[in-house]
């Protein structure tokens, strides 16, 4: 029987983003009671030298248990690296990608692919790798939803109540997929399996995971773009739970995926077997 490996799946931990800086009618208020919703602005938090360093290891903790640590792992390689190109800042933000030099089809599109590596002459050698996430899942995509830009104006009303319209985002997603190190010592049928594997692989997290999720808050109306409250600190406040209302709302999407069966997103190393690696088990007495 042929050893399947799933392709993918998202991580529930990982799709939240918050906000800090708003204007209210043309005044900026800081509030570092909760991180900012995009990676240009938690950069700009986490390297602000106004901020005294308690209150920036404050806002770390606080984006590592609202996006996960591997989220502010990112964010801390990111913000070290002073001299490095404004593009490859944009890139980490979820720009269109390049394929890794693995093999297997083009990049994904509007995410940073994120290689690991797997080693191994065979399919059967490669296999096990590929439960890579979760103990079962060759594949992983994070799409953080966040607000569009860093700062929002929320505008006073008659009654003496604010309110701000808002556009959400997919702010920085990325794709967790494998890169077989020793392709190129493989056989051709193991290289015909393992290109069709990694393109069945991407067509699901790109259409199932990146595509759905850009589709989704695209598709959002009114009823969660405009945000109001009695003061601004409850405005605040309902931004932050319609925030999290959506983050749930699309991990119900991902969750609702079939983890790419229903295309064959997954490796069948039986497919993969070679007539040298027959030989090689003959000779060896197998």
């Amino acid at each position: 029987m042929a050893k399947q490996t799933q392709s993918a799946k998202t991580d529930s931990e990982k799709n939240n983003g918050t906000k800090t800086k708003m204007d209210v009618t043309g005044q900026a208020v800081n509030v570092l009671a909760w991180p900012p919703f995009s990676v240009e602005g938690q950069l700009n938090q986490l390297g602000d030298s106004d901020f005294l360093l308690a209150q920036r290891q404050t806002l770390a903790a606080q984006i590592g248990r609202v996006q996960g640590n591997q989220h502010l792992q990112r964010l801390l390689t990111l913000a070290q690296r002073e001299d490095e190109p404004p593009g490859a800042i944009e890139l980490q933000e979820g720009t269109a990608a390049p394929a890794p030099a693995a093999t297997g089809g083009g990049g994904i599109q509007h995410a940073t692919e994120q290689p690991y590596d797997v080693t191994g002459s065979t399919l059967d050698d490669v296999s096990p790798q590929l439960h890579h996430f979760d103990g079962q899942f060759a594949a992983l995509s994070n799409t953080p939803l966040g607000l569009s830009t860093s700062q929002v104006t929320p505008q006073q009303q008659p009654d003496g109540s604010y309110r701000v319209t808002v556009t959400w985002a997919i702010n920085g997603a990325t794709v967790g997929l494998p890169h077989w190190q020793d392709y190129g010592q493989a056989c051709q049928a193991a290289k015909t399996e393992w290109d069709r594997f990694m393109n069945k692989a991407r067509q699901h997290e790109q259409t199932a995971h990146i595509n759905a999720a850009r589709n989704f808050v695209t598709g959002l109306q009114a009823a969660d773009k405009v945000i109001s409250g009695a003061t601004v600190q409850e405005l605040q406040q309902n931004l932050q739970a319609k925030q999290q209302d959506l983050a749930q709302r699309l991990q119900t999407i991902h969750d609702g995926c079939d983890h790419g069966a229903s295309i064959d997103a997954i490796l069948h190393p039986d497919n993969g077997h070679c007539a040298e690696d027959s030989e090689t088990a003959e000779a060896a007495g197998v």
